[in-house]
């Protein structure tokens, strides 16, 4: 059986890969898809882990 975290963790990977099949799809340009790829560092969440 799957953990909970692990079953989250895949569904939202499944979530971004749709997402980014979409604004491919519809992004003419190519800049709504590099504003989903750019890995932004959120900085409150990352004071709180530490």
């Amino acid at each position: 059986k799957y953990s909970s975290s692990s079953s989250s963790s895949s569904s939202a990977n499944k979530r971004q890969r749709l997402l980014q099949d979409f604004m491919s799809s519809i992004d003419q340009t190519g800049e709504f898809l590099t504003l989903v790829e750019e890995e932004e560092v959120d900085e409150v969440k990352q004071e709180r882990l530490e």
